[in-house]
């Protein structure tokens, strides 16, 4: 695809009215017809740090891991999901930045795609903000796979929320909502509902040891230690608490 100068210039006088907007969102605005040819309007050429003077091709501004093959506007209509995503390009300076691109196929009046007109927003800032909850995330994804035991997360008012961990324990599905309480052994299943309650009321960390039934029937002694966590909002976690936990098997 080439960058038509001639045509930027010549943008629908309602597209060269939104220059305002494109400064202050960190956006521009482009077109491609179905030969390929492209028109960028100002705010475009600024998000690449490009001199609307000067004819650039755009493939070459786009990061090398980023790049997708040319698509014409047929294969478009079939797959939408070309029409939308991430990328990152490389200013002339060097800088990098992260950029969105949302489109939509125009058709002309027997229906035939005229061309594809899109918007793409600067999104590095938003990206820098989210860096770190990623990082924290892939952080605690690989602790779940390390930790050992079954991890859970669970309620206020005593239900399974979440099994973190549980693609390593199949046979962990049967504690989701109150169903581990069904599990537990009739001896201890009043005394671990009962420290559940007090943790909640109080605080303090879960600890207790219980017999849980296995698929087969038989019985299996654990250890289960979790932490409340306050300030969890209610209509996920009921009271505002919520357990981040294990459990492990005991040894005999």
């Amino acid at each position: 695809m080439r960058v038509d100068i001639a045509s930027v210039r010549g943008l629908p006088r309602p597209i060269r009215y939104t220059s305002v907007f494109e400064e202050k969102l960190g956006a521009g605005i482009w077109r491609c017809d179905p030969a390929g040819q492209m028109q960028w309007s100002r705010g475009f050429f600024e998000l690449l740090g490009l001199d609307p003077h000067k004819v650039t091709p755009l493939m070459r501004r786009i990061h090398p891991d980023d790049r997708r093959p040319r698509r014409d506007l047929d294969e478009l209509l079939l797959d939408r999901s070309l029409l939308e995503g991430e990328f990152r390009i490389i200013r002339p300076n060097g800088v990098l930045r992260w950029v969105h691109n949302q489109a939509e196929i125009s058709l002309d009046a027997a229906g035939e795609p005229a061309c594809v007109l899109g918007v793409a927003l600067d999104i590095t800032g938003q990206r820098k903000v989210l860096y770190p909850l990623k990082l924290d995330a892939e952080r605690y994804n690989a602790l779940t796979q390390v930790g050992g035991g079954l991890l859970w997360i669970g309620s206020s008012d005593g239900r399974i929320t979440a099994l973190p961990n549980t693609e390593q324990a199949p046979e962990a599905h049967p504690f989701f909502g109150k169903g581990w309480a069904d599990l537990l052994h009739e001896e201890e299943r009043d005394a671990a509902l009962k420290s559940w309650a007090a943790s909640v009321a109080t605080g303090q960390p879960y600890h207790v040891e219980y017999r849980l039934r296995q698929l087969d029937g038989a019985y299996r002694w654990f250890r289960c230690m979790a932490i409340p966590v306050p300030h969890i909002p209610t209509a996920a976690f009921g009271s505002g608490w919520a357990f981040r936990s294990t459990c492990t098997t005991r040894n005999s």
